[in-house]
């Protein structure tokens, strides 16, 4: 009398085969045939699984075929001498459960192996597809209120449509009131570009910078990359190393971006004008846009080292200028990026770096018109005038009252 040889289970889909024993009473020629069919079917069904699809290329072949493995059992096992004799065939149920264990095992991990090397044919059947190995980027998390929105632009040849602007209203730094404006307008009414620092206290040689771009009728946008911070969440630049946090450019309003520092964080702010003509400025900012429109539709992290405020802004003042900095460290160490830009001849150079530094300190001007309507012109009345000249404003007589 015959036990049941095999049996089939199709649970998720994919079809399993598990040898059972074979009785002792069985005729040698009957059991080495019903052994042999076992380990047939055991082989197309490993086969069936194994089977790389037509786009992977790079599965790896062959694999281990179950008579094989029935035979390794044989050896490892004191129920089997290496050779067995002719006129017998016997199996143990010990032996045979171990080389079926071998054969699901080898079959589960051949299966998986498509996923390991990017098929995702054959993702289905052993995990879904969707589990990520890395941290993904994204742009769906329950983000701060004041960094919930990304900025995008539309370009129609020279005309601009950004949208987007943000425009905050502080009580405190962490109770405010987020409104946006759009501003459509023509690259050549793009004028001028100054480079904002602001050091962190407890650690000057770090700072955060951004671009703040001047328009002819006395409109100033800032672009500031940035950590894009979840609710409850606190920047750290060690987490930042570690793809922590989103990046976002935040385009925004001088005002926004620079008393947020000075009034509500206790931050200094440090204003340098940069030496590039009107067309250099416009091509810098027509490629932060760009950038900005990159990241709208493409999620990225941010890095402290690699993807920080600094080495986002400034390869829009290299593409406008021409001017390569190269991997100097002092664009790592962020609070040097003004210093940097004063040896490369970016910004005025007709005083000591010391003096120009201490004339660029704007954080009382800011304190003191904070509600001034024309306030981004009065935290630049130390500038020279030929450069405010630049704005209409100044020449209609509403700069100083």
């Amino acid at each position: 009398m015959m036990r049941p040889i095999s049996r089939r289970s199709t649970q998720s889909g994919l079809s399993k085969t598990s040898v059972c024993s074979i009785d002792d009473r069985l005729p040698k020629d009957q059991g080495r045939a019903a052994m042999s069919a076992a380990v047939d079917r055991a082989d197309r069904e490993v086969r069936r699984i194994a089977k790389p699809p037509r786009d992977c290329p790079g599965f790896p072949a062959p694999h281990p075929s179950p008579s094989f493995l029935v035979s390794l059992a044989r050896k490892k096992s004191p129920r089997y001498p290496s050779k067995l004799p002719s006129n017998s065939f016997r199996l143990s149920s010990l032996s045979m459960r171990r080389a079926t264990l071998l054969i699901l095992l080898v079959s589960t991990l051949i299966g998986a192996l498509p996923v390991v090397t990017g098929c995702a044919s054959h993702a289905t059947q052993v995990v879904p597809e969707t589990v990520p190995i890395l941290p993904q980027p994204s742009h769906d998390r329950p983000w701060q209120p004041n960094l919930a929105v990304l900025p995008r632009a539309e370009f129609d040849g020279d005309e601009i449509t950004l949208h987007d602007i943000r425009q905050t209203e502080y009580n405190t730094e962490f109770d405010y009131i987020v409104r946006h404006r759009d501003k459509t307008f023509r690259l050549e009414d793009v004028v001028s570009v100054d480079l904002l620092v602001s050091p962190f206290a407890a650690a000057p040689s770090l700072a955060h910078t951004m671009l703040s771009f001047g328009f002819r009728d006395g409109d100033f946008i800032v672009v500031s990359a940035e950590a894009r911070l979840e609710k409850g969440e606190r920047y750290d630049p060690l987490e930042g190393v570690l793809d922590r946090f989103e990046l976002m450019y935040v385009i925004g309003d001088e005002r926004d971006l620079v008393l947020l520092r000075t009034r509500y964080r206790k931050a200094r702010v440090y204003l340098f004008p940069l030496n590039l003509t009107e067309q250099e400025a416009q091509v810098a900012f027509r490629d932060a846009l760009e950038r900005a429109n990159e990241l709208y539709q493409r999620p990225e992290f941010y890095n402290t080292l690699t993807s920080n405020c600094t080495n986002n802004i400034v390869p829009h003042i290299e593409r406008a200028t021409g001017i390569l900095f190269g991997y100097d460290p002092r664009l790592v160490l962020t609070g040097l990026t003004d210093r940097v830009l004063y040896d490369f001849g970016l910004v005025d150079g007709t005083v000591s770096y010391e003096l120009t530094r201490k004339k660029a300190d704007i954080t009382e001007l800011a304190n003191r018109y904070a509600d001034d309507d024309q306030f981004s012109l009065r935290i630049r009345q130390r500038l020279p005038a030929r450069r405010l000249a630049r704005y209409q404003p100044l020449a209609t007589g509403t700069l100083w009252r």
